[in-house]
């Protein structure tokens, strides 16, 4: 019973993620790490920083974060740092 109930909780959390997230694609735990953190942190007003290799989703996580946040109507602004000279 506990282990049908812990399946079914599984299943429901993959299922809000899955609908939160379209855009993104991969089934890694590491991925499943950072959309998490990306649901705990989008609701605070907190600064985030996403820091990564170029093409690896920052952008895409960027825009989940906004979208998720209570300020998803204002306008999304990205920055690239690497793009500024020192």
């Amino acid at each position: 019973m506990r282990r049908s109930e812990e399946e079914r909780h599984y299943l429901e959390e993959e299922l809000i993620t899955a609908h939160q997230f379209e855009e993104m694609t991969g089934k890694s735990s590491g991925l499943r790490r950072v959309l998490k953190l990306t649901e705990t942190v989008a609701p605070t007003d907190t600064t985030v920083l996403l820091m990564g290799e170029t093409g690896t989703g920052n952008e895409l996580i960027a825009r989940a974060v906004h979208n998720l946040s209570p300020r998803a109507e204002r306008s999304f602004v990205k920055l690239n740092c690497s793009a500024i000279p020192a």
